[in-house]
């Protein structure tokens, strides 16, 4: 190369690499369908198989992951409206330190939710091409969030297939 000659980069493994992100199919999304909602956490997430995991994920393994996150989730929802109840009595009295209960118990939940699913990633979904995610999105009726589970798509690379 001559000086002064400006270095050229071939764009076509980036034209690549945006194909391969475009072309991966949108995420399946799992949402709460609980009557029960303390800071954008339902009290149950819609078990039903999705149409889109047919043949992909046994419908067993699917309600046996939605069945964990669920009885998790419904232990903890009636300790947290007790200490939610009790923390909107005690408000004025505290200045709003009576709610930090609250406030802690729906974190370690939502932490739990995202072990649960981790460990059920590496277990089996993985493997399966799957990843699961505990997500916070807009609520399609108002300006609030919520949180969702996600499964994603993932790539396999091929180990055994030459460069």
């Amino acid at each position: 190369m001559a000086d002064g000659e400006p270095d050229t980069i071939d764009s076509a493994d980036e034209d690549n690499d945006v194909l391969l992100r475009n072309s991966r199919p949108a995420p399946i999304v799992l949402k709460g369908i609980g009557n029960i909602s303390m800071f954008g956490l339902t009290n149950r997430f819609d078990n039903e198989f999705p149409p889109n995991l047919l043949g992909k994920v046994a419908r067993e393994e699917f309600q046996s992951t939605m069945g964990h996150v669920n009885s998790l989730i419904g232990r903890v929802v009636p300790r947290s409206a007790r200490w939610l109840l009790a923390g909107c009595l005690c408000c004025c009295c505290t200045v709003g330190v009576s709610l930090s209960p609250v406030v802690y118990l729906n974190k370690k939940t939502q932490s739990r939710i995202r072990g649960l699913l981790e460990s059920e990633n590496s277990r089996m979904y993985r493997k399966l091409g799957f990843i699961w995610w505990l997500d916070k999105q807009k609520c399609a009726t108002s300006n609030l969030k919520e949180y969702v589970i996600l499964i994603e798509t993932v790539e396999h690379h091929d180990v055994h297939r030459p460069d």
